[in-house]
């Protein structure tokens, strides 16, 4: 069965679900799609809800990264570039900070390929997967613990923020990849944070597009291999008279 892919941002969404709603029997084959450039712009809102207030703005501010007058259109979400500019280092100098402490509290064993390996990147081999894999699940052990407050409650914090980019990073990927099942997982992760911080149209929206790519080889037979070999694209319609 063929189907009419329909990708809008939730604004527009909200009214075809509607339309959809209440003509069901004329509209089996129309599948809406929520579009995932806002709704990633939707992440970058719900991550300055929750650093606003934290010291996030001064640190950002103090460094140069971002001027006074950008920092709002940042924190809200109206400023994509400048969003993924200023959270990206701000998340590498956090990894860096609880890298080092790693390192002081654990004092893992560092070989010397590891040594090796960490100064000429080029040399790196299969064979040093396995030490390398070791080492990281150290790491995440020791993460573990921060998680549960062994460093104090701003290192809980700071974590949390750190774990939400790196869901806002698989965000971004799973789009760039046409990835479904990584891109439904991203989905269904976001929605307590729009129902925590009262985003109800996307809460309430998101939460149905997920239940709807959940069951869509019940809803929508075949369609989850044609959206998985050949993902969705966007055009951009010049003229509205040549499509009626």
């Amino acid at each position: 069965m063929k189907y009419t892919n329909i990708i809008l941002d939730i604004g527009a969404a909200m009214n075809a679900y509607k339309s959809l709603w209440d003509n069901m029997k004329h509209s089996s084959n129309i599948v809406i799609h929520i579009g995932d450039f806002h709704y990633i712009k939707e992440n970058f809102k719900v991550i300055g809800k929750l650093i606003r207030s934290s010291g996030f703005e001064d640190i950002i501010y103090q460094s140069g990264v971002c001027t006074s007058g950008s920092l709002e259109g940042m924190l809200g979400g109206s400023h994509y570039n400048r969003a993924w500019c200023v959270h990206q280092p701000m998340l590498e100098a956090l990894e860096r900070l609880l890298y080092e402490r790693f390192i002081q509290e654990e004092k893992p064993h560092i070989s010397s390929e590891m040594n090796e390996v960490s100064v000429e990147i080029d040399n790196f081999s299969s064979r040093y997967f396995d030490i390398f894999a070791l080492h990281a699940n150290e790491y995440d052990n020791f993460k573990s613990m921060v998680r549960k407050g062994s460093l104090g409650k701003t290192a809980v914090f700071c974590l949390f923020y750190m774990d939400t980019m790196y869901l806002q990073h698989q965000a971004h990927i799973s789009v760039q990849e046409n990835n479904f099942y990584d891109r439904l997982r991203t989905l269904k992760r976001f929605i307590p944070y729009y129902f925590y911080f009262n985003f109800q149209n996307y809460a309430l929206y998101v939460s149905y597009y997920v239940e709807v790519l959940e069951k869509i080889d019940k809803l929508y037979p075949g369609l989850k291999a044609r959206l998985t070999s050949t993902g969705l694209s966007v055009q951009r319609i010049v003229s509205f008279k040549n499509i009626y």
